[in-house]
């Protein structure tokens, strides 16, 4: 009975274009859908972006767009547990990104924006939480070797304590070509750390537009303009003031849309109106 209801919802997280290598849980689901065909409800896709990849006609009959949810505490602080990570002193600044190292974030691409700013700011360090393609960390580990920086850029791998640490950067960089929604730039905005990114596919359309329609919220760097947005993110370590006027309106937009509260509610709707 509940299979005929179409009382499913069903949630699309991503871009699939852009997987390479499809998962064992993303074949299954595939196979089960075929054979089963799900009557869904409705369906909720995690940013405008994603949904108008998928569903380009504009305005449907239970098809709604429902951010993931973040954390935006009343007070947010520093303690400088990076810093000590990485052994450097309190006034060090600290760039960093937090991704899975695969094509999709163009890893490379960070890293040749890095290098660009380590070049004009010699007290800078850079930070790479996430792990991935073996190949891919050594080429990116060479980069760094080529340019001199081996000392000043850190690859810490995959820790879960990464969203915390993200904490204690001056600025958040992501170069992703595609995210479903960008889940690390909330997370910078929850800590009030100003962002920079380049534009991209899915969710990082959203960033795009609420920075022109709200803010400036962050950095929005044209698509492989590594000198534009290694400027965007010097401007950023130089002009307190300017770091400071981004990170705060970024902080405002990002709870007045992505607040745990706020999603929560919005989606309780959703399932509600299935019931009736």
């Amino acid at each position: 009975t509940l299979y005929r209801s179409g009382k499913f919802v069903l949630t699309v997280h991503g871009i699939s274009d852009e997987v390479r290598h499809e998962t064992f849980r993303m074949k299954a689901d595939k196979w089960l859908d075929r054979i089963f065909h799900i009557p869904y409800g409705a369906t909720c896709f995690i940013s405008e972006g994603v949904r108008s990849h998928y569903s380009p006609g504009g305005v449907q009959e239970g098809v709604f767009t429902i951010y993931n949810p973040m954390l935006f505490p009343d007070v947010t602080c520093r303690d400088y547990r990076l810093h000590k990570l990485i052994g450097v002193d309190n006034g060090t600044p600290i760039v960093g990104t937090s991704c899975r190292l695969a094509r999709v974030k163009a890893p490379e691409l960070f890293i040749d924006v890095m290098c660009r700013v380590l070049k004009q700011h010699p007290k800078v360090h850079a930070v790479v939480f996430g792990d991935g393609d073996e190949g891919l960390v050594h080429r990116l580990q060479d980069m760094v070797s080529s340019q001199g920086f081996c000392g000043r850029v850190h690859f810490l791998g995959y820790r879960s304590d990464a969203p915390v640490l993200v904490a204690d950067f001056d600025c958040f960089v992501m170069t992703s070509l595609s995210e479903g929604l960008p889940t690390a730039i909330l997370e910078a905005m929850s800590h009030k750390v100003p962002f920079a990114m380049m534009e991209g596919k899915g969710g990082l359309k959203d960033i795009a537009m609420l920075d022109k329609s709200e803010g400036p919220i962050g950095i929005v760097a044209k698509r492989g303009d590594a000198e534009g947005m290694a400027n965007g993110v010097l401007h950023i370590l130089r002009d307190s003031a300017f770091a400071n006027a981004l990170s705060e309106k970024a902080f405002e937009v990002g709870k007045k849309l992505f607040d745990v509260q706020m999603v929560t509610d919005r989606l309780l709707e959703v399932y509600h109106s299935l019931t009736i």
